[in-house]
């Protein structure tokens, strides 16, 4: 598993995944959050990207144990340095994410200073504990996902997973990131129709499968397909 890091995320597509799920954790900048750092980046279900929310001790981790989505950060003197909060965790692009520079600099005031000395402690332990962090992630994500109705509560203290990863597709496409994807059609088809579908100049897939010949073409050409087909059929009436 590759070196975790610390990210900023893009304040314009956290707002647009708020729209989506109120339970979205802000970064608005409008509420100095716009640099709140989030570990990154852990791979959920094998392909999806996902970054978790690190917040700053607070008193009330104090009492709080681990959990299905709480961990936390212990110092190497065992004190108490952070958490991350697997509830909150965020579907991402590298597109829309930014490293934070937490390399020490002659500029820096005493509290930045300090701030990035934390922050260095903090992801030496997340990288100390990468494998257990992406298990988190990963468990986590299959519960709420597949087995809501057996984790009611958890759910409810979770995002909605799926719903934010429609919500980052969505946020490509609209920014011009990426383009829509294609929907394809499969269909059954005679050889005739084939021949027929092929002398058209048609772009498509084919292939045979138990002996019938298979097309795979773009849902937008659905149309076509169907007109050069019915065009054969009214042929061979009329024959």
């Amino acid at each position: 598993m590759k070196r975790l890091g610390l990210y900023t995320l893009d304040v314009n597509y956290v707002a647009a995944l708020e729209k989506a799920d109120s339970k979205v954790m802000s970064v608005s900048p409008q509420q100095n959050k716009a640099h709140r750092p989030f570990v990154g980046v852990v791979i959920v279900c094998q392909d999806k990207k996902y970054c978790i929310p690190l917040t700053s001790p607070k008193p009330k981790h104090q009492k709080m144990n681990n959990q299905r989505d709480f961990l936390k950060i212990i110092d190497k003197k065992g004190k108490l340095i952070g958490a991350l909060n697997f509830n909150d965790m965020i579907p991402v692009d590298d597109r829309l994410i930014k490293m934070v520079n937490i390399n020490p600099s002659a500029s820096d005031s005493k509290a930045e200073s300090d701030y990035k000395s934390l922050m260095r402690t903090q992801l030496y332990w997340c990288n100390s504990n990468r494998e257990s962090i992406a298990n988190h992630a990963n468990v986590l994500y299959n519960l709420v996902t597949k087995y809501p109705d057996d984790n009611s509560k958890l759910v409810s203290r979770c995002c909605d997973f799926k719903k934010l990863e429609a919500a980052l597709e969505q946020y490509l496409i609209d920014t011009g990131l990426e383009k829509p994807k294609q929907e394809y059609i499969i269909k059954k088809v005679s050889e005739d129709e084939f021949n027929a579908l092929k002398s058209s100049g048609m772009n498509f897939q084919t292939a045979v499968k138990d002996n019938q010949r298979v097309i795979r073409f773009k849902a937008e050409q659905k149309e076509q397909v169907e007109k050069i087909i019915n065009s054969l059929k009214n042929k061979n009436v009329l024959l």
